[in-house]
């Protein structure tokens, strides 16, 4: 005989006793409206789940419509539980909801740390810039250096037009 699990008794009152479950290949389906009441969602972000290249609920047809693996769908109901139990557990910064007032003092810590921060960052700024400044120097130095080279190399090139110019003779006299 079959035990019922508290999830399962909470979805069958939900559901008013109705089930819309059928067995294909010796495994339970259920449908989308079961599977959401299941996990706490609408039908359609029930569906979501089966969706996609790695679907979280394996999904049959059965005729025309679509219907979930009830193992799955317990499953992920049980994870999606244990996520909510480690959230609901864990410490969070208070934010402050329109209408409503943050604390004096977390909103003094908050506002220390994005101080701290945008220091950080206004630190890491000036240290690009000045890295900056200095590659723009370097790089002017070596442009005037390119064209101290450019006039090097056209008055070498003129010097070489006069060699040819002149007669053989004189070039071995003088």
């Amino acid at each position: 005989m079959h035990t019922w699990s508290a999830q399962e008794r909470q979805h069958n009152a939900r559901l008013g006793g109705m089930s819309d479950s059928v067995i294909i290949d010796d495994e339970q389906y259920i449908s989308a409206r079961e599977a959401g009441a299941l996990l706490g969602l609408s039908p359609r972000q029930a569906m979501r789940y089966g969706e996609g290249d790695a679907p979280r609920i394996r999904s049959q047809m059965d005729g025309r419509r679509l219907v979930y693996r009830r193992d799955d769908v317990l499953s992920l109901a049980d994870e999606l539980q244990a996520r909510k139990r480690r959230t609901a557990n864990a410490p969070r910064r208070p934010l402050a909801i329109r209408g409503e007032s943050m604390p004096a003092g977390t909103m003094l810590d908050y506002l220390r740390e994005r101080d701290e921060r945008l220091r950080e960052v206004q630190e890491q700024l000036n240290q690009a810039l000045l890295t900056l400044g200095k590659q723009s120097t370097l790089l002017e130095g070596t442009q005037s250096l390119h064209d101290e080279l450019d006039a090097v190399k056209r008055e070498r090139d003129e010097l070489q037009a006069q060699l040819r110019r002149r007669p053989w003779w004189r070039k071995l006299l003088g």
